[in-house]
């Protein structure tokens, strides 16, 4: 049996952002879903926002598959985007990527795989773990700590891997 990673946009960038992506393939293989909404954001925010195309390349590379939401999973993607706006969230696509990653999970890949959602949202990663859909909800930090431990990087990496998304202002979870 082998584990299916979701991830999220911010995710998905900081890693792109130093390097990780190749890293993280190899330890999670061809297992790597993102959602039309994700793979949207994470154009927009290195393309249009950021100036990255690169990064966008890189991340493009990354994915294995683009996971389509059936009907009710667009309905259900709603519902808990309405869970994770807060007050002053008026963007209609706001939390949209993180709602529609937990909805596939929950309506396509429930009790297949251990599936693994990846964010750095926390909003999103308490939402996530109240699924018994999802195996695990855990952010950036937690990849690094799996990279280690497979052996991929070392402790020191590790480390420096933090302290450049610190310095490029990314906030992980």
């Amino acid at each position: 049996m082998s584990t299916l990673l979701f991830h999220d946009t911010c995710t998905l960038f900081n890693l792109a952002l130093v390097g990780l992506l190749p890293k993280v393939k190899k330890l999670f293989k061809q297992n790597l879903y993102v959602t039309p909404t994700v793979k949207d954001e994470i154009k927009h925010l290195c393309c249009k926002k950021k100036k990255r195309d690169d990064l966008y390349l890189e991340v493009k590379k990354f994915w294995t598959k683009v996971q389509w939401p059936s009907s009710a999973e667009l309905l259900q993607a709603q519902a808990y985007k309405n869970v994770l706006d807060t007050p002053g969230h008026c963007d209609h696509k706001e939390n949209l990527g993180e709602a529609e990653t937990i909805a596939i999970i929950v309506g396509s890949f429930a009790h297949n795989e251990p599936n693994l959602f990846i964010s750095d949202d926390g909003r999103a990663l308490a939402l996530a773990r109240k699924q018994p859909e999802v195996t695990a909800a855990f952010g950036t930090k937690k990849i690094l700590e799996l990279l280690e431990k497979a052996g991929i990087i070392s402790q020191q990496e590790n480390s420096d891997y933090r302290r450049q998304l610190w310095e490029k202002g990314e906030f992980i979870r």
